[in-house]
């Protein structure tokens, strides 16, 4: 519906329904037509962080690195947006094995977004990132807190992986 009056709130719809199903390749190419055919829309900002996040749970990490660098310069800070682009930058380069690159995104996230739905993930990733950088200490002292603040296997899904990391620097210790 090119032409019609509501083409901008059908895009969106679009969208947002694509991102729910897991359809990457229709939010990317759907997300890319409306930003670039509403700019300044009140759905922007939604379209960007379905783009970006659907991107990271699908595995695309080179190209969600591609994407978040592009848009975090333009991001307020503090901002849903602004935490959604830490999140996604630092687990993509933690999940593409750049550790040096990850740690600094991963810390900002860290400390800049406490009530953060990603809050989780994110402290898992900085403490096994560190582990992976092999500075056992610093990361022993992160996967026990985490450890200790997500003791419930029902809802940690990084508990084995934080277990894992943590045997890591008892045993390189």
């Amino acid at each position: 519906f090119n032409k019609s009056k509501k083409r901008e709130n059908y895009l969106y719809n679009l969208i947002r329904t694509s991102a729910i199903i897991g359809e990457v390749l229709v939010t990317e190419k759907y997300g890319s037509i409306f930003l670039k055919t509403f700019p300044g829309s009140k759905h922007e900002e939604s379209v960007r962080s379905m783009m970006l996040t659907s991107l990271f749970m699908e595995g695309e990490y080179e190209k969600c690195i591609e994407v978040a660098l592009r848009l975090l310069p333009k991001l307020s800070s503090p901002s849903k947006q602004h935490d959604i682009c830490l999140h996604v930058l630092g687990g993509s380069y933690y999940y593409t094995g750049k550790y040096d690159v990850a740690r600094p995104y991963l810390d900002d996230h860290v400390e800049m977004y406490e009530k953060s739905a990603f809050r989780m993930a994110a402290l898992y990733f900085q403490g096994s990132n560190l582990s992976r950088l092999q500075y056992w200490t610093a990361a022993a002292e992160l996967l026990d807190k985490f450890l200790s603040n997500f003791p419930d296997p029902r809802q940690n899904v990084y508990l084995p992986f934080a277990l894992y990391d943590r045997a890591n620097c008892h045993f390189a210790e």
